[in-house]
């Protein structure tokens, strides 16, 4: 027994939207899709697997109405039928899932999916794809700290010496935020994340320190004291509070501690520096991992000075530095 001719059910409407949702999933970046199921919780998922029930209770209306399955609340308002009720749902579903994912947060029942995410892209060395991944996220991560799962994902990703040496050239500000909680300030974390930023003389370190030599007043004739700009974001945060670089960040004894070990470890370095050149001043000045600490000393000190902070800030380094 075939239905009536008006009772056909018209899947096209259904099977066009699936079609779009399909392709839509095959061309978003892998990581991006990563990012959207971990900011959705729980909720999210019910409404919608709800709304997927939805359409195709509308879609199929002829066949559960033969069998008295199909309830209605009246007829339809001008203009909409099954199909077009069936659209709007799935508008309505894109926009929610759209700002879930742009404007969500990481729900903490999502944390230990994280963990597993982030400890296989640790494993596999994806180390790009766990930044931007993590990076949207850190915020909140850093605020769940408490929670055993997000402890320990944070734990994980400043105990790994190979992604904290990717981390300070490629994505920095991941590793900003990080020195800056309770949890790291006790760990070696920012020791290493300054050792690699000064040894790797391609870090975002030494283009700020090359870019950065307007001085405070230029006006005055024994002015040192330099101008740091808002966007020389490793300068601001490392050097310009003194209280903080020495106390908190240890920017002082990371700093000595990679300087000596290239000395007595880097003979490249030492055959470089022992040997007259023309050209250090020009070419050479800038890729000196010597020249860099010494410009990083100088900022804590004349900052030291201006604020009025009280410590040695371990200037002792300039004898072993001679020695050396």
């Amino acid at each position: 027994m075939t239905m009536p001719l008006e009772q056909t059910i018209n899947t096209e409407p259904l099977l066009t939207i699936m079609g779009i949702v399909a392709a839509a999933w095959a061309i978003i970046p892998r990581t991006r899709l990563l990012q959207i199921s971990l900011n959705l919780s729980w909720i999210d998922w019910a409404l919608t697997r709800f709304a997927l029930l939805l359409a195709n209770y509308l879609t199929f209306e002829p066949l559960l109405s033969s069998f008295n399955l199909y309830y209605s609340i009246g007829p339809w308002l001008p203009g909409l039928d099954s199909a077009s009720a069936t659209y709007l749902i799935f508008v309505a579903w894109l926009s929610y899932v759209y700002l879930r994912s742009r404007f969500g947060h990481l729900p903490r029942s999502n944390t230990k999916k994280l963990k597993e995410l982030v400890d296989r892209l640790i494993a596999t060395r994806q180390y790009d794809e766990l930044a931007l991944i993590i990076e949207p996220q850190l915020d909140k991560i850093i605020q769940l700290s408490d929670e055993i799962h997000a402890h320990n994902t944070i734990q994980n990703i400043t105990n790994n010496n190979d992604l904290t040496n990717h981390l300070s050239l490629a994505h920095p500000n991941i590793c900003l935020k990080l020195i800056k909680t309770d949890f790291v300030i006790p760990t070696d974390f920012s020791d290493r994340f300054i050792e690699s930023l000064i040894k790797n003389t391609g870090s975002q370190l030494y283009l700020e320190l090359k870019h950065n030599k307007q001085l405070e007043h230029p006006e005055t004739a024994n002015s040192k004291r330099l101008h740091i700009h808002d966007n020389n974001t490793l300068i601001k945060e490392l050097l310009s509070d003194p209280h903080l670089a020495i106390n908190h960040y240890g920017t002082d004894r990371a700093t000595w501690r990679a300087v000596i070990y290239a000395i007595n470890n880097d003979k490249t370095l030492v055959d470089k520096l022992n040997t007259p050149s023309d050209y250090y001043k020009e070419k050479d000045e800038y890729n000196c991992p010597i020249n860099t600490s010494i410009s990083m000393f100088n900022i804590m000190v004349h900052e030291g000075i201006h604020k009025g902070y009280q410590d040695h800030m371990n200037i002792w380094f300039f004898y072993h530095l001679t020695e050396s």
